[in-house]
């Protein structure tokens, strides 16, 4: 998947050269080495600056020289496009957009299948506003050109963080720096994107890694946008499909679409919430919410009250989720004869949890939060997370990334563990 940072200087110091990426909330620095092979090593370290959980993220990759570009007719034409596009972007005072984004990863364990939609509004003075519905919760995301603010209507939550210097990318879809690619593209057809006639444009070599834009060429606007991505090496692949059904320009944009005031609706800062939550949530009474298991039955927290429960936050996309599933079907057979019912939730589409599940044989109940609004009720951030809530309905334990021995251990302390003492008299 063709993936657009922007743009930014490479400086050259004690023979080694180096760039930054500001994105607000995550700068990432490179150093470039030339090895005697001639492979270039990269080495990557990122900080991130939003307050979140996440930790500096050190890693290298090794970079092979490609064969340069052929510069055959076909080659020549596919470019020349691709700047008539770029240029269409790069000149817009405004625009509007309405599109529907399907993302698919797929790997030997599971397949994660995504839709969204979104209206979108951009300025040329990097400001936007883009309303997003579909899988996952419903936000709004705006900015000024200096902050970038994401309001959460249905929990009246936000964050807010500055905007990098390489900005959105461009967006959508970094198609302003289209001219920049410096991979093979060739034009592949024709085709037809609602009542608009596209010609199809491809970029790419390798049948396994490639991107195909329709781009309608009355206007140079993108109608669909497909990227793929396949590593033989270790059986991953992704999809990214982006179909827009409104793409136009327009003028005369309104200052006050692209400012955002928490106070008017008395919204809170989401970030500080969930960092909080571990020390704020303990000894409160837990939210109630009802949602389906992935086999359709309803589930309501209420109608299990006198047994003890396990929250466990989780996707199987994450990887350290996965890592804790054996521990998390461990407690469920261990304890469900004793009063505790182990209760996951993901917000992914029923048969995808289904079939997860059923291949590696886990057998307790998960359940299907498709907005993430129980998520947000409890405060969720990174998953996995665990919640344990005692017979009273109250939050006993509030723990990320828990261990097998941290939940035990907390369970212990509710009396689950201790033998039943005989009655008075037998």
């Amino acid at each position: 998947m063709d993936c657009d940072w922007g743009v930014t200087a490479v400086n050259s110091s004690n023979g080694l050269a180096a760039s930054v990426f500001d994105h607000g909330f995550v700068t990432t620095a490179m150093e470039f080495v030339l090895l005697p092979d001639d492979r270039l090593l990269v080495v990557y370290k990122s900080d991130y600056k939003n307050q979140t959980r996440f930790h500096d993220q050190d890693h290298a990759e090794f970079f092979l020289r490609a064969d340069q570009v052929g510069q055959d007719a076909d080659s020549v034409a596919a470019r020349a496009l691709l700047k008539k596009v770029a240029e269409t972007y790069q000149g817009l005072s405004g625009a509007e957009f309405e599109s529907e984004q399907f993302r698919e990863i797929t790997d030997r364990q599971s397949s994660v299948r995504r839709t969204s939609f979104s209206k979108a509004i951009i300025s040329k003075s990097g400001k936007l506003r883009v309303e997003t519905t579909g899988t996952g919760e419903p936000k709004v995301t705006i900015s000024n050109g200096e902050t970038i603010w994401t309001f959460f209507p249905e929990s009246n939550e936000f964050t807010a963080i500055p905007v990098g210097k390489q900005g959105f990318g461009q967006w959508p879809g970094g198609y302003a720096a289209l001219d920049q690619i410096r991979e093979f593209a060739r034009i592949t057809g024709v085709g037809r994107i609602g009542d608009t006639d596209c010609t199809t444009l491809t970029i790419g070599r390798d049948n396994n890694h490639t991107r195909t834009l329709w781009i309608d060429l009355k206007t140079n606007f993108i109608r669909k946008d497909e990227a793929l991505d396949v590593s033989l090496k270790d059986g991953r692949s992704s999809r990214n499909l982006l179909t827009f059904s409104v793409a136009r320009p327009i003028d005369n944009l309104d200052a006050a679409i692209f400012s955002f005031d928490p106070s008017q609706t008395h919204a809170v800062e989401r970030s500080e919430l969930q960092q909080n939550a571990p020390e704020t949530s303990v000894g409160r009474l837990a939210p109630e919410f009802t949602l389906r298991d992935s086999e359709g039955k309803e589930v309501r927290l209420s109608d299990l009250r006198g047994k003890v429960i396990v929250l466990d936050f989780w996707a199987t996309w994450c990887v350290p989720c996965r890592a804790a599933m054996p521990a998390t079907e461990l407690l469920h057979r261990q304890l469900k004869d004793r009063g505790v019912v182990v209760l996951g939730i993901d917000d992914e589409d029923s048969k995808d949890q289904s079939a997860f599940l059923r291949k590696f044989g886990y057998s307790f109940t998960s359940l299907v939060d498709p907005t993430k609004k129980v998520a947000g009720f409890y405060k969720v951030g990174p998953i996995p997370t665990t919640i344990v809530i005692d017979k009273e309905g109250k939050i006993r334990t509030y723990d990320v990334d828990a261990s097998y021995e941290s939940i035990c251990e907390a369970l212990d302390a509710l009396g689950v563990f201790k033998a039943e003492h005989p009655k008075e008299g037998q």
